[in-house]
């Protein structure tokens, strides 16, 4: 007999607004009544299973509005006329970042083989590139067609760009140069030099306009030479040694100077700058030796992350390890491979002294990730109760370290090194010398896993929404998810990656693909040649590399940055062609 039949059909609605997807799935293949009932009562039960999911915002919201504000997160050519499709879809997409699916994959850029930064606006539909030889290309990101570009002698080699909002920036010198989307241009309050003004004037002689069509806005110069910089709308972070200074873009104009961010705090300076980023009370810098945070309004150093804090044996516990299975056989495919974890993140090899190289905010504006030399995270989960805390790591509740333990045989193992790191709409993607990792920081928000039940350390990626384990998460993180992206891997190419970017559907990489697809390979010589170094090869196994063959191929990238000194033995070298090239690998999570 059917259940509904027993009970009044408004209460029997009301049960099933608090199932998960996964059981109204289960329950709607279970007979030809319940078929019958989901497909009578459609739209009731699934606007509820999204309210329930956190797809909207409200029982009270219409469908159309619904469709529209993920419009971002659907896939281009998708319809959805019904509750249940708009359903299936965003939990699609949220399983496969989860690794759960099989997203696709496809190069671009393949045209210009020297791409160094990235960035893209797939509202747009437009991918950014800037490259080593210099220039700027802005392509379609469907058919990778250049839709608008500055030649590489305007563009200097391995610029640094920024892009939000319309606005894409780069460094000329010691200066900002700022251009905007044509299509979303007004006048600017700080006109365009004379150098932008011909340039553009050359240009749109010859390109057609398009979405991807830009147009000279501005020139910002920093008071003094700065290193890093970070453009979240509508404010430009530029740092340098010891000074930031704040800017507002749209307005042209300099709003804040933070001073004496190199201050010796707790017996540690800053170090080296090496990242920048912002969110909307806080200027976060990576140094070398320190990771610190300033209030944006007031300009005030409001806490410091040592090394030594990193270290500590607190902070180290309140954390897990990830681990890297041996690579299964695997073709062009991409594949999604789940990761198991243990507590802790034990005692750790560093290359050298651990540096604090990258940090990112997620979209809404309270998890911070940092990214760490020796492929380490730091994840505070909410910035904001974090600084009004006691602010110790391990302490509180809201700060875990992440690990990425990758098994090889010893004593031949490289040690773990930080590539690249971003984080986007609650995902974070990590790009080391041993893998690509994609992170779920929070599985239970869209309803992959059930917010009462903790993940376990002997099933942590895969797991039902009611699976039982004895074992749980003590974590602020508690259900944190990772995978590993295949086909991608070998240390030599993933070590010479040169940016990462995510979107709520893709990941794009600089990546030599080429190179991935064949390792490079060494043949032994005979005679005797003592002007040799210890190194790896692609497979990460050690050989004996000639100094000179090494300086001639890999003299820009860091392939053979550990490395002894030996005496005797010979080496020839096979080169394979292109070794340095990239181009963009774009990985698509689009439902399907």
């Amino acid at each position: 007999m059917l259940f509904s039949a027993q009970l009044p059909p408004e209460l029997v609605l009301t049960i099933l607004s608090h199932l998960p997807l996964q059981s109204l799935h289960t329950l709607r293949r279970l007979s030809r009544e319940w078929l019958s009932w989901f497909d009578a009562n459609q739209s009731y039960i699934y606007q509820h299973a999204a309210l329930k999911h956190a797809f909207i915002p409200s029982e009270n919201t219409l469908l159309k509005n619904a469709v529209l504000a993920s419009k971002h997160l659907l896939p281009d050519d998708s319809a959805v006329n019904e509750w249940r499709t708009f359903c299936q879809l965003r939990f699609s997409l949220e399983a496969k970042w989860a690794g759960i699916g099989h997203p696709s994959w496809k190069e671009l850029s393949a045209d210009h083989r020297d791409v160094h930064r990235i960035k893209v606006d797939e509202e747009i539909g437009i991918v950014i590139t800037t490259h080593k030889d210099g220039g700027i290309n802005v392509r379609d990101i469907h058919t990778d067609e250049v839709l608008w570009a500055l030649p590489r002698t305007y563009v200097q080699q391995y610029a640094h760009c920024e892009y939000e909002k319309g606005f894409l920036i780069w460094n000329r010198g010691d200066s900002k140069e700022v251009w905007r989307l044509a299509s979303q241009y007004e006048s600017s309050p700080s006109p365009p030099d004379e150098l932008q003004q011909l340039i553009s004037f050359t240009i749109n002689r010859y390109m057609p306009t398009s979405k991807g069509h830009f147009k000279p806005w501005a020139i910002l110069n920093p008071p003094e030479s700065g290193r890093a910089f970070r453009f979240v709308y509508p404010t430009l972070l530029v740092a340098n040694m010891n000074m930031a200074w704040l800017f507002d873009v749209e307005r042209c104009e300099l709003v804040k100077t933070i001073s004496d961010i190199q201050r010796l705090v707790s017996g540690s300076f800053l170090g080296t700058i090496n990242y920048v980023e912002l969110s909307e009370r806080y200027a976060f810098v990576c140094g070398s030796f320190a990771f610190r945070i300033f209030d944006r309004s007031s300009g005030a150093l409001v806490h410091s992350i040592t090394q030594e804090d990193i270290a500590s044996e607190a902070s180290r516990k309140q954390g897990v390890t990830f681990h890297r299975h041996q690579d299964p056989p695997h073709g062009e495919a991409v594949t999604m491979l789940p990761l198991d974890f243990h507590l802790g993140t034990g005692e750790l090899e560093t290359v050298d002294e651990l540096e604090f190289v990258g940090v990112h905010v997620d979209s809404k504006g309270t998890a911070v990730v940092i990214m760490l030399s020796d492929s380490r995270l730091l994840v505070i989960s909410d910035i904001n109760r974090f600084l009004e805390g006691n602010k110790q790591l391990g302490d509180n509740g809201l700060a875990m370290q992440i690990n990425f333990y990758c098994p090889t045989h010893e004593p031949l193992r490289l040690p773990p090194r930080g590539v690249y790191l971003a984080v986007e709409h609650g995902k974070v993607g990590v790009i080391t010398n041993f893998g690509i990792f994609l992170i779920t920081l929070d599985s239970s928000l869209h309803g992959l896993t059930d917010r009462d039940i903790p993940i376990s350390g002997e099933n942590s990626i895969i797991a039902s929404p009611m699976s039982h384990s004895p074992t749980v998460v003590p974590l602020p993180l508690s259900h944190i998810k990772a995978c590993r992206l295949l086909p991608f891997s070998g240390w030599a190419p993933l070590s010479a990656v040169s940016c990462l970017q995510m979107t709520a559907r893709k990941m794009l990489f600089a990546w030599s693909h080429h190179y991935s697809s064949q390792n490079p390979k060494i043949i032994l010589g005979d005679s005797p040649d003592s002007d040799t170094i210890i190194g790896y090869n692609g497979d990460g196994d050690r050989i004996l590399v000639n100094m000179i063959d090494l300086q001639a191929v890999f003299a820009d990238l860091e392939f053979f940055d550990q490395i002894e000194e030996a005496e005797g033995g010979s080496v020839i070298m096979q080169l394979l062609d292109g070794a340095a090239e990239t181009t963009v690998s774009m990985v698509d999570f689009s439902p399907s």
